[in-house]
C-alpha cells in the first residue's frame, strides 16, 4: 500500500480531479483532516491548487491504507471506478471505514471487502463550469445505498454544510438525464435568445451583457416548484396573443427555434387548455397535442 499518513484521517479522497478537489477543499475549510491520493502526477494547474490549499497529497499507483480513514471518497471517472474498487485489499474485521463513490453509472454492491458502500453524487459533477467557492457551499448531494450507509453519508454532507437527497432505489439513467437536462438547457436557451437578438443587429458580446441577468437570477432564485415553476413574461400573465405573434415572427425568421420556444411557454402558462389558443399554437408545432 502507498504510505499517506499514520494519523487518523477524517476523509481520504481518491482522485484529485474536479469533484475530488472541490470536496477536499471544502472539507479542509470545515477543519476535517483531509488527505488526497491520485494514481498519477497532476498537471501543473491542479498541483498548484493542491499546494495553495495545503492539502497533503500522495501520488502512487497503489492505494493507501483505507482503514486509516473514517470515510473514503472515490472520486474518479466512471470507467476507472471498477478497476479502482477491485484493488481494495482485505481489511481488518473491525474496520468501520465508509466508502463513498461519486460514480453516476457504475454498478455498486452494498459492501466491498466489508466496507459499507454509498453512492455519493454531488450534482455539480455533471457541469463542466468552474464552481466558485460561494456556490460550492450550496451544493446538493444525491445519496443512494443501504440505510445505515446513507445515514453516515448524510453526516459528512451535514459537516460540509451541503444538502442531501436520499434515493434508496436509484435509477442512474433517470438521474443522469435530469441533471444533463438542467445543466444544458439554460445554455441552449441562451444561445437561442442570442440568435433572436442577432436578427435585430445585436452581436453576441452585447447580447451576453443584455441576457446575463436573465440567466443568473433564475439560476440562484428558482422559486416555485417543479410542477408550478416561477415564470415571467407573456406566459406568466396568460397573454396568448403576444406569444403567438412572437411564434409567427420566429416561424419566418428562425423556424428552428419555434418548437423550443413554443413547448416551454405553452407548458408553463397552460394556455393550451383554451381550445382557440390550442388550435393557433398547434399551427406552429410539428408535434400537435
Amino acid at each position: 500500500m502507498a504510505s499517506i499518513s499514520t494519523l487518523p484521517i477524517d476523509l481520504l479522497v481518491l482522485g484529485a480531479g474536479k469533484v475530488g478537489l472541490n470536496v477536499a477543499r471544502l472539507a479542509a475549510s470545515r477543519r476535517l483532516a483531509v488527505r488526497l491520493w491520485n494514481p498519477r502526477p497532476l498537471d501543473a494547474r491542479r498541483l498548484a491548487l493542491v499546494r495553495k490549499l495545503g492539502l497533503p497529497l500522495s501520488i502512487s499507483p497503489t492505494l493507501p491504507d483505507l482503514s486509516l480513514a473514517t470515510q473514503v471518497l472515490v472520486a474518479v471517472p466512471d470507467p476507472a471506478v471498477a478497476p479502482l474498487l477491485a484493488q481494495i485489499p482485505d481489511l481488518p474485521d473491525d474496520c468501520q471505514t465508509l466508502l463513498l463513490v461519486t460514480s453516476g453509472f457504475a454498478s455498486l454492491p452494498d459492501s466491498i471487502q466489508g466496507l459499507r458502500v454509498v453512492r455519493f453524487h454531488p450534482a455539480f459533477s455533471f457541469s463542466r463550469h468552474r464552481i466558485p467557492l460561494h456556490l460550492l457551499k450550496k451544493v446538493c448531494v444525491l445519496l443512494s445505498g443501504p440505510p445505515e450507509a446513507t445515514d453516515r453519508g448524510q453526516g459528512l454532507v451535514d459537516t460540509l454544510g451541503w444538502h442531501s437527497v436520499v434515493a434508496p432505489d436509484l435509477d442512474p439513467l433517470a438521474y443522469h438525464a435530469a441533471c444533463v437536462f438542467a445543466s444544458n438547457l439554460t445554455s441552449a436557451c441562451l444561445v437561442a435568445a442570442a440568435q433572436l437578438l442577432s436578427q435585430v443587429g445585436i452581436g453576441t458580446d452585447d447580447s451576453s451583457l443584455l441576457l446575463r441577468s436573465l440567466v443568473a437570477v433564475p439560476a440562484t432564485d428558482v422559486g416555485g416548484t417543479v410542477d408550478r415553476p416561477r415564470i415571467s413574461g407573456p406566459a406568466s400573465r396568460g397573454d396568448s396573443e403576444t406569444l403567438i405573434r412572437e411564434l409567427e415572427w420566429m416561424a419566418q425568421k428562425l423556424p428552428h427555434l419555434v418548437e423550443l420556444f413554443r413547448s416551454g411557454n405553452k407548458s408553463l402558462a397552460g394556455l393550451a387548455d383554451q381550445q382557440d389558443v390550442k388550435e393557433r399554437l398547434d399551427k406552429w408545432n410539428p408535434h400537435p397535442m
